[in-house]
């Protein structure tokens, strides 16, 4: 990106004008768009991942469809031949398997949120 230019000033006279104010504002906002777009890929690449080790083929395809494809309960329900309280059981499975291999990949841990730090 291009960076901050809060203490550039392109005019000796100390004053922006509106329309630099607005010019640096964009850059900025930019930036900051581009920062939270390369966390969300790198978020969605963990889930990725996280899927991919889950062993059960059936919680894999529930947690793809579910989170990857944004599929409704019901839609899953359909594509699985089952009711969704079924889809819901298989869902919490896979959570927990889930959370069974976060707990053996810690580096996957990030913070994503670029207020809270820049360390992804």
């Amino acid at each position: 990106g291009v960076g901050s230019f809060e203490a550039t000033r392109v005019s000796g006279t100390g004053n922006r004008s509106r329309v630099e104010n607005g010019v640096i504002d964009s850059v900025d906002i930019d930036d900051e768009i581009s920062r939270d777009i390369q966390a969300m890929l790198r978020m969605r690449q963990d889930v990725v991942f996280v899927i991919s080790e889950i062993e059960d083929v059936r919680l894999r395809e529930v947690l793809t469809m579910y989170y990857l494809s944004n599929w409704t309960w019901m839609h899953i329900a359909d594509e699985r031949g089952c009711d969704v309280r079924w889809v819901h059981v298989l869902h919490a499975k896979a959570l927990a398997e889930a959370r069974k291999v976060l707990s053996k990949n810690q580096a996957l841990v990030h913070c994503y949120s670029l207020s809270d730090c820049d360390i992804v």
